[in-house]
């Protein structure tokens, strides 16, 4: 086993202003980004999530471990914990089996320019990419993301199709291509359902 990039992320239910507020602190007193995510379905529904985001290179346990004390300070803040997910490189050695909980995806930075989000969502449901919105709650910032994400097939394959995902939406809107990352831990996969099926 050796050290590899891991992104952590703990969900947390958005109840109410206070809660965002404990959030906000538990998340700084930690030294993690604290984000509020709105998730857009393509028939224009929306559903609302607080997010962790924490970067570290080290062993796999050391990942684990650190997401299970970020998971527990927020429940002892009395925050409602929805999921806990750890993402690393697409070459890591447990990714040549794909399935509901553990996938290839990408998150790509989106300039909608002079168009509303609507046709945001629209153009990207034709590319089979996801739509939300990423607001960092410290640093006052918010972007748009189109999610491109495979459950079953190859590297390559997510590869090729991420590409011709980004490659058509680039043709409306400046568009910054993310890294292909594994969900290499996802304790709670329906979480998306909403947002990925509706």
């Amino acid at each position: 086993m050796k050290t590899l990039p891991y992104e952590l992320h703990v969900t947390v239910k958005p109840d109410g202003e206070e809660a965002k507020r404990r959030f906000v602190d538990i998340c700084a007193d930690l030294g993690v980004k604290a984000l509020f995510i709105t998730n857009i379905s393509r028939k224009g529904s929306t559903t609302h999530e607080l997010l962790t985001a924490d970067q570290l290179t080290d062993w796999q346990p050391a990942a684990k471990s650190r997401l299970a004390e970020t998971s527990a300070k927020l429940r002892e803040g009395g925050l409602s914990v929805m999921r806990s997910k750890i993402e690393t490189v697409p070459w890591h050695e447990a990714a040549s089996g794909l399935n509901v909980a553990r996938y290839f995806e990408s998150h790509h930075k989106v300039d909608p320019g002079v168009f509303d989000i609507g046709e945001v969502v629209r153009r990207a449901a034709a590319s089979d990419l996801h739509v939300s919105t990423v607001e960092n709650l410290q640093t006052c910032t918010a972007r748009v993301f189109a999610t491109h994400r495979l459950y079953r097939g190859s590297l390559a394959r997510f590869s090729l199709s991420n590409q011709i995902a980004v490659n058509a939406l680039s043709d409306a809107f400046t568009v910054e291509e993310g890294d292909i990352e594994y969900a290499l831990f996802d304790d709670n996969p329906d979480h998306d359902i909403q947002w990925m099926q509706s």
